[in-house]
């Protein structure tokens, strides 16, 4: 059966519980809500309108004093009541649910863009980590499988342009690239 939402409530204690080991329980920090992110570099994550190519791309580029309702996506549970699994989804401002752009090549693939309009595909899935380091939750992968399978998602700071700090599901391990704080701004817990 295909996963379905749950109610805004505590996410049971035991994901985004070590993903790398089992990603069959949440992490209790994680809940239903409105949050932001922030990347290792210090700017936080927002999804970026208005573009003429990618809309809603996903990019670590506001400096914290400049941090508005582009930087703030609505955390959304899925639990797969077969395996027990729980995922989440992400909704940005725009009202779109951030999904994982495997079909793109190159340095453009896994590319995470605010442009799905429901949140029920694997593409629209992230799992925690359940790692945490000062208190914050490290990174969050997403739900592909096949093309690009549970890749870490990454700001991609070595790019130039239009694409620098760019989120992107493409590494296999967790490294500065992929540390990530999920600041709770509303929400049940």
């Amino acid at each position: 059966m295909l996963a379905k939402r749950t109610a805004a409530l505590l996410i049971p204690a035991a994901l985004f519980a070590t993903f790398a080991q089992s990603s069959a329980h949440a992490d209790t920090r994680i809940c239903v809500g409105t949050y932001r992110i922030q990347a290792a570099n210090g700017n936080y994550v927002a999804a970026e309108t208005g573009r003429s190519t990618y809309e809603g791309m996903l990019r670590a580029r506001t400096p914290a004093g400049s941090v508005g309702a582009w930087e703030q996506f609505i955390v959304r549970q899925w639990r797969n009541d077969a395996s027990g699994i729980i995922s989440y989804s992400f909704q940005a401002h725009n009202g779109k649910y951030v999904d994982t752009w495997a079909s793109y090549s190159g340095s453009l693939k896994g590319m995470l863009r605010a442009s799905a309009g429901t949140d029920n595909n694997n593409d629209q899935r992230f799992y925690f980590s359940g790692e945490f380091r000062n208190g914050d939750l490290v990174g969050f992968r997403s739900g592909l499988s096949g093309v690009s399978p549970n890749w870490w998602i990454s700001s991609e700071e070595g790019y130039t342009g239009d694409q620098w700090n760019m989120l992107r599901a493409r590494s296999g391990s967790i490294g500065n690239w992929e540390l990530f704080s999920f600041q709770r701004v509303n929400g049940n817990c």
